[in-house]
């Protein structure tokens, strides 16, 4: 009876995880050598067709979500323009600065921007005041942002994509709807990595008069750069700061 209720267990198991050959780094690991770490790809200055994709986790549920890219559409001296595209929804067009803040992100918009972004140059012990106004223009809901960011070390990083030095900057803003109708309370918590010019982790916590509504993480799992002339020839007509 045993042996019959482990073959049902390894059959169970295999049907619903499947059994895929290994691969050579998995091959490696379980000899007992490290996976190999992908070769660092320099990106400290934004290009149209910088690409950066994460896997998107609920850290409530344990649950991925997906995968979340961002491409670069297009670079001018007032900001960068990011096509932010996830299977299955619709894919949406978000302006930053060049500190990466937001400024619009659909109906919604920012000023003078969201105020999760970073500010130059990075040291460990900065702070910076979080101050915006939000709008959804197609709902005229409202909201005053209030709160601080603050740079609270230098870490190094190892996600699928490769290791990055890292500034690990936490921000935590209050949002506030007009007339005091909706309190929202975030934390942020950004891992930036100057050498790719984004973030490589991030965490974020939202609680709604005081309740937990959302928590949940994006690593990142691949970036890199395509040439001006090849990138991202379908990204017209995407939103970008002039």
């Amino acid at each position: 009876m045993q042996k019959r209720w482990s073959l049902v267990a390894v059959i169970t198991v295999t049907a619903v995880l499947g059994n895929p050959p290994p691969t050579s780094a998995q091959t490696s690991v379980e000899a007992g050598n490290p996976a190999p770490v992908p070769a660092l790809v320099r990106m400290e200055e934004a290009q149209a067709g910088d690409h950066w994709t994460y896997a998107e986790r609920d850290e409530i549920t344990g649950k991925v979500r997906g995968t979340t890219t961002h491409i670069v559409s297009g670079v001018t001296p007032a900001g960068i323009g990011v096509r932010l595209s996830t299977p299955e929804r619709p894919a949406r067009d978000l302006a930053f600065d060049r500190s990466w803040n937001l400024i619009r992100d659909g109906a919604w918009r920012y000023s003078p921007h969201d105020g999760r972004g970073i500010m130059r140059p990075l040291r460990v012990g900065e702070i910076w005041p979080v101050e915006a106004e939000s709008i959804k223009m197609d709902s005229m809901l409202d909201f005053r942002r209030t709160g601080r960011s603050r740079v609270t070390m230098q870490e190094s990083v190892t996600t699928p994509a490769g290791r990055f030095d890292t500034y690990r900057i936490d921000t935590v803003f209050q949002d506030k709807a007009s007339g005091g109708r909706l309190r929202r309370d975030v934390v942020y918590r950004t891992w930036y990595a100057p050498a790719i010019n984004h973030w490589v982790k991030r965490m974020v916590e939202v609680r709604d008069g005081g309740m937990l509504s959302d928590r949940q993480s994006w690593e990142l799992t691949s970036y890199g750069r395509q040439a001006e002339d090849r990138a991202v020839p379908n990204l017209r007509g995407s939103v970008i700061l002039q």
